[in-house]
């Protein structure tokens, strides 16, 4: 994207236009129209790897824009992205939620039911990301050959602190060992149903950005802490129930937010867990 003062070339359009300037407060807000959610999506340079920015998308009602969308980012006719990662969201504490920004939280397919008191599966939720993941997947001249599902966080009723959105304190893994083989199941079930639908998913990604702080008086979105030690147990219990599975969909390494020094301890850890 070429952005100037009151400009930008418009990935959609071919063109420079003249815009108003992008400012913060006005990219983290819900999008309620597709010319908001073009704009949030030209703000971001690295389109196909961000997920943050393409997340927006599963809060588009109206099925003409998923249409429209849909073509524009992953069709022969646009910009021909192949690779669509699918958000499977850790959820809402309903008693509390730390995340203020309504943008920034995701509904889960996992949720208390009041009339059984258990936690159970429903996969009508978070429907308007699941109509996008299908627009894009079965419309005419579609690009996409790689579906990933990838979590930020296990589910909240995993978490020490009850939230998605990381611990009480940073630096500090919000999963305790305890609920490893939990969240396991939890994601692979998730993942298994999807597949069931018939949706071509290729990987699962269960840990984002492990590196960060992920919690503190502070929280913005959903996240997870994770000690290269920690990563590489859970990793291989990954690795080992999807063997048990057979699975179609193989398993992706932890996604860092930064390649630095200290990602390399991570995957040192994670390359010596045979």
């Amino acid at each position: 994207m070429l952005k100037r003062e009151g400009y930008l070339f418009d990935i959609f359009e071919g063109k420079i236009v003249k815009t108003k300037p992008i400012k913060e407060k006005d990219v983290y807000k819900i999008p309620n129209n597709l010319d908001h959610i073009k704009l949030l999506l030209l703000s971001d340079t690295h389109l196909a790897s961000k997920y943050d920015r393409l997340d927006i998308l599963r809060y588009l009602y109206d099925e003409a824009d998923r249409k429209d969308l849909a073509k524009e980012l992953y069709s022969s006719d646009g910009l021909s992205l192949s690779i669509y990662r699918y958000n499977v969201g850790g959820g809402v504490n309903p008693e509390h939620d730390r995340v203020g920004d309504p943008s920034r939280r995701t509904e889960s397919f996992y949720y208390f039911n009041e009339k059984t008191g258990k936690y159970e599966y429903d996969f009508s939720r978070d429907a308007n990301a699941q109509a996008m993941l299908f627009e894009a997947l079965g419309q005419e001249n579609s690009t996409v050959d790689t579906v990933i599902l990838f979590a930020n966080s296990p589910h909240y009723s995993m978490t020490v602190s009850g939230h998605a959105s990381g611990g009480f304190e940073k630096k500090q893994s919000n999963l305790p060992p305890e609920n490893y083989d939990k969240f396991v199941d939890y994601l692979l079930t998730i993942a298994d149903w999807f597949v069931s639908e018939g949706y071509p998913v290729t990987y699962i990604s269960p840990i984002n950005e492990p590196q960060w702080d992920w919690g503190g008086e502070w929280v913005g979105q959903e996240g997870c802490h994770y000690e290269p030690e920690e990563v590489a147990v859970l990793m291989g219990k990954f690795a080992t129930e999807m063997q048990k599975r057979n699975t179609s969909y193989k398993l992706s390494g932890m996604e860092t937010g930064q390649l630095s020094w200290d990602y390399n301890d991570y995957l040192f850890k994670y390359f010596e867990n045979e």
